[in-house]
């Protein structure tokens, strides 16, 4: 007797359904090589595996790293159709047939099917459940790391608005600094990923976020680099911008289809350099902490270390950054200035930019709309460099190239094209014509005909 088995049946979150299961259907026409087929370990397969129609490829439910296109996956099961193709026997069925939804998505804390069934989620629930309990380790140690307070209560709020709002994307990642290698840096993010769960974070290296390929994104909440090389913009910096902050991205893996995610991952970065990554001077983008903390006896990162193990342990430290009252901080906002941070810009910072920042009060530089031409001309001869360099100069400096030429001089004039001053409020929404008089305003063969545009300090 043939078994109906509806496509999208209800079932628990994440749980894989059993074998078969009869819906009191019809029984349907068999198949041209039913007599063929190991229906009872077909089950299996069928209870194992679904196909996404918009990939074309066969994906794992338990493990979905395992991704099969249709002639590797016909291979690897022929011996239950005696060498008939799978996939036609599958996809020629209406029911007691392998799961198809349209499309793959991560959406933490909701069911394993979406949208009707449409939507497969790759997220899994963590093992760890919240409990109160000791957690005298945990807190030992980040006062060992950051025995500053004000830096210790910047590091937990990112690590509890993290967990807190699972299914949110972060606009800012947190990037962990010290001089000294062993401290344990890297187990405070361990805990984290212990806390998300094992499968939905990701350990990566940088040359692999460099590589262009991002297949890894599908099945992430968040990343860690444990080792974070000096990055600069014209690298890997391109690309970590928009990951950081945009709720979309491209998903490309070898030898299958491109397609577009929405994603919600944390990125976490840790180095050992002090000038590990540039940074703007408006940068929103990075939480820097950095450590003096030197590395202590092995016998104490043993105990530690041993944390991650310890189910309850874990479970004392997700109920106290669950419970942790985050007042105005916002996972979604501007990450907290620091210390480490302009520490970092400092050291960063191009020599052109240095020399912006420190003659902020003299003109042009103090200019609230000004030309690359009018800055060139000011630099010194020791500093004078490319238009690319200046540009990045520019960008890191906080100046916003304004899109829009404008033609202060009237119709007949040469149109110019400007950078809109770091204090100049609102920047981007600024129209041509209150930049034009911006720029006239500022230089007296112009007359001023409108009223200035409120700047604050820089």
């Amino acid at each position: 007797m043939a078994i109906a088995l509806h496509p999208f049946p209800p079932r628990k979150d994440n749980e894989i359904p059993k074998a078969a299961t009869s819906l009191g259907r019809k029984k349907s026409k068999p198949d041209n090589q039913a007599n063929d087929l190991d229906e009872a370990r077909l089950q299996a397969v069928i209870s194992e595996w679904v196909w996404i129609s918009t990939l074309g490829i066969y994906m794992n439910r338990r493990d979905p790293s395992i991704v099969l296109k249709k002639e590797m996956f016909n291979d690897k099961f022929r011996h239950l159709t005696k060498g008939g193709l799978l996939t036609n026997i599958l996809h020629g069925r209406r029911y007691n047939t392998i799961l198809k939804p349209d499309r793959v998505v991560y959406r933490p804390n909701q069911g394993e099917f979406l949208a009707g069934g449409r939507e497969w989620n790759l997220w899994r629930p963590s093992e760890i459940v919240a409990a109160p309990g000791d957690t005298t380790l945990w807190d030992a140690h980040l006062a060992y790391l950051f025995p500053d307070q004000w830096q210790r209560d910047r590091l937990l709020d990112w690590l509890a608005g993290v967990l807190q709002r699972l299914g949110v994307k972060p606009l800012h990642a947190l990037l962990l600094l010290g001089e000294y290698h062993g401290t344990g840096k890297s187990f405070v993010l361990r805990v984290l990923a212990k806390l998300i769960g094992d499968a939905n974070w990701r350990p990566l290296t940088q040359d692999i976020l460099a590589s262009g390929f991002t297949g890894w994104a599908m099945r992430t909440k968040l990343v860690i680099v444990e080792e974070l090389r000096t990055v600069s913009k014209s690298e890997l910096a391109n690309k970590l911008h928009p990951w950081i902050t945009q709720p979309e991205m491209s998903v490309n893996e070898k030898n299958l289809p491109s397609f577009t995610l929405d994603q919600v991952i944390a990125f976490a970065f840790m180095s050992n350099r002090l000038d590990a990554i540039r940074v703007d001077t408006s940068d929103r983008r990075y939480l820097v902490l950095k450590t003096e903390a030197k590395p202590q006896l092995d016998a104490y990162y043993t105990a530690l270390y041993a944390l991650l193990d310890d189910k309850v342990a874990l479970g004392a430290i997700l109920a106290q950054l669950m419970t942790r009252d985050l007042g105005s901080y916002d996972i979604r906002g501007r990450a907290p200035e620091t210390a480490a941070k302009d520490e970092l810009k400092r050291m960063t910072a191009l020599d052109l930019a240095r020399w912006i920042a420190e003659n902020s009060d003299e003109t042009p530089y103090s200019y609230q709309a000004v030309t690359l031409k009018e800055i060139a001309d000011a630099m010194p001869h020791h500093i004078r460099c490319s238009t690319g360099y200046m540009i990045e100069a520019m960008e890191q400096s906080g100046y916003y190239a304004f899109p829009q030429q404008i033609r202060p001089g009237g119709r007949a004039a040469k149109k110019l094209r400007v950078w809109l001053h770091p204090g100049v409020e609102n920047q981007r929404e600024l129209d041509p014509a209150q930049v034009q008089q911006l720029y006239v305003d500022e230089r007296p063969e112009f007359s001023a005909t409108r009223p200035r545009v409120v700047v604050k300090d820089w």
